[in-house]
């Protein structure tokens, strides 16, 4: 199993009080790690908490991107969103966008508080596509 990154210093750089809600549930509470496995592999629909169970894996999956020293982690997190938007098309709501924006910004909250040098996924892409120089 990966060593998955603590980001409980994170958790408390995030403002708004429902990314806190989704962002509570994407790390391991004892020691403060990103769990090592996506939280709801499979979501009901039809449940009334499916969008915070799409919210905490959309959350997670680009944590996970960013932040882990390990490889299949890493790849790109294309189908991240997938989830949320099943929740919206079934809800016919319009606020996605609102919300992913919502999302992001916790994200990148949790993100400012974590040494650069810890952002492992982020510095692996960075490297492959030339933006950042090798220092190995």
């Amino acid at each position: 199993m990966p060593s998955m990154p603590i980001i409980m210093d994170g958790l408390n750089a995030v403002t708004s009080n429902a990314a806190i809600c989704v962002s509570r549930q994407v790390f391991v509470k004892r020691s403060g790690k990103l769990k090592a496995k996506k939280p709801y592999p499979k979501i009901d629909f039809a449940r009334p908490d499916a969008i915070l169970h799409a919210s905490v894996n959309y959350m997670w999956r680009i944590l996970c991107f960013d932040l882990c020293d390990f490889a299949p982690h890493n790849c790109m997190p294309c189908t991240a969103d997938w989830d949320l938007k099943a929740c919206y098309h079934r809800s016919k709501s319009l606020g996605l966008p609102a919300w992913l924006d919502i999302l992001d910004e916790a994200i990148n909250q949790m993100e400012s508080a974590i040494p650069a040098a810890e952002h492992h996924g982020a510095l692996r892409w960075g490297r492959a596509l030339d933006l950042l120089q090798r220092t190995d």
